[in-house]
């Protein structure tokens, strides 16, 4: 995904190679009962958009200069996309409105963009946002505003007859109701979530809006594959294969621990038709998913705490359960024990300091405020702009006191 070594400038006879590439493309696609392909200049990403932003093409040739120079390469590969295919094909592309950056592409000339694609007879146009620099601009993480570039889509509608598309972010049906409603847009675009809930669209269709699985926008499905390795999901582990086989054999299933992991396994044992008993010591389910959703611009993960509860119909949950040796040989005997039990451990600590968990003080609620604290939890880079300003407000501890957070 990443150049391993300075690119050299493409010459333009092997443009000329390229562009033919691009229409023979399509056209295996068309052939194997496609209906349209969608052409990617957004981003200052790939060769159309390298070509198209100023913040990477330096050319001094006809493919380079000015917008017309810089834009003329997307427009012979509309062309010859529409050469080999024929105007029945579909044809969108995407676009960064705004790139968001110092001598990038604005949406101003965006705008002219819009047109001119329209008269090179592109259907619709996707409109995105940002670049690779900016790597968030382009791929908005957890915790950002929903559908950041509707603002581009909307003005660009304004000056093209052609539908116009927006995208990221659109997590929820709500949001993409909204958007269309108000104007802001005549297409969503969804991806991130449709990896995380494969029947997001139909079961928005349905109104089956609690059963969607949530996307919460961590860009784990893309760190992945940018690197060579199989997409995944940090909200359905099942996100390659989705189907869940009914078990041979059915059993008795005890699973110890209310966590992520502990819920997910419950779900999965009763929906491979087995009898699920889950147990969890404290008075919530959830675990560490509590601890990680408190700090600001995390609160989407209360949606997959709500939601992994909701998928529990028929599994006998236990709280306030502690899972002792003795209710194994006894209570339990007969069950097959799927143990989600993790041990806690501190590390060995070298500071002249007192040490704690702040996890249970987190969800007691108890008054933090501000002194040295060290948060080595999840994304901790994060946690800690909200957590280093406070000192824990407790009996028995007072200043230079280190919180570990175990997440």
């Amino acid at each position: 995904y990443y150049a391993k070594s300075a690119p050299r400038e493409v010459t333009k006879e092997e443009l000329k190679v390229i562009v033919k590439q691009f229409g023979e493309a399509a056209l295996r696609f068309k052939k194997a009962g496609g209906d349209g392909v969608e052409i990617q200049a957004a981003h200052a990403h790939g060769l159309l958009g390298g070509f198209l932003t100023p913040l990477y093409n330096k050319r001094t040739d006809e493919y380079g200069g000015d917008i017309h120079g810089r834009l003329r390469l997307t427009l012979e590969v509309i062309e010859e996309v529409r050469k080999q295919c024929g105007r029945d094909f579909i044809i969108d592309v995407r676009i960064s409105g705004d790139e968001y950056s110092d001598g990038g592409l604005t949406l101003n000339d965006m705008i002219y963009v819009s047109k001119q694609l329209e008269k090179a007879t592109v259907d619709f146009i996707h409109v995105s946002g940002g670049n690779t620099i900016k790597r968030g601009s382009s791929m908005p993480a957890s915790g950002t505003a929903p559908a950041p570039h509707m603002h581009a889509s909307e003005e660009i509608k304004k000056h093209v007859s052609i539908p116009v598309a927006t995208v990221s972010r659109i997590n929820e049906p709500w949001v993409a109701d909204e958007l269309i409603a108000n104007g802001k847009t005549d297409i969503c675009m969804i991806g991130r979530p449709n990896l995380c809930d494969s029947e997001f669209a139909n079961k928005a269709k349905a109104g089956k809006i609690d059963e969607i699985r949530p996307c919460i926008g961590c860009g784990r499905c893309l760190t992945g594959i940018m690197f060579g390795k199989p997409i995944s999901c940090t909200v359905n582990p099942a996100v390659e294969k989705e189907e869940i086989d009914e078990a041979p054999v059915k059993k008795k299933v005890l699973v110890v621990g209310g966590g992520p992991a502990g819920m997910e396994a419950a779900y999965v044992a009763k929906k491979r038709g087995h009898e699920v008993v889950l147990c969890e010591q404290s008075d919530r389910l959830g675990g560490q998913l509590n601890i990680a959703c408190v700090p600001i611009g995390k609160q989407e993960i209360t949606k997959v705490v709500k939601y992994m509860k909701s998928q529990l119909t028929g599994v006998d949950v236990r709280l306030n359960t502690t899972v002792t040796k003795e209710m194994i040989e006894n209570e339990f005997k007969d069950l097959e024990n799927l143990n989600n039990i993790i041990e806690e451990k501190i590390p060995n600590a070298k500071w002249n300091i007192d040490t704690v968990l702040i996890n249970e003080m987190i969800l007691e609620k108890q008054g933090l405020k501000k002194e040295n604290i060290i948060d080595s939890g999840i994304c901790s880079v994060c946690n800690s702009d909200l957590i280093h300003s406070y000192r824990v407000e407790k009996k028995g501890y007072g200043l230079n006191t280190a919180l570990i957070s175990l997440n």
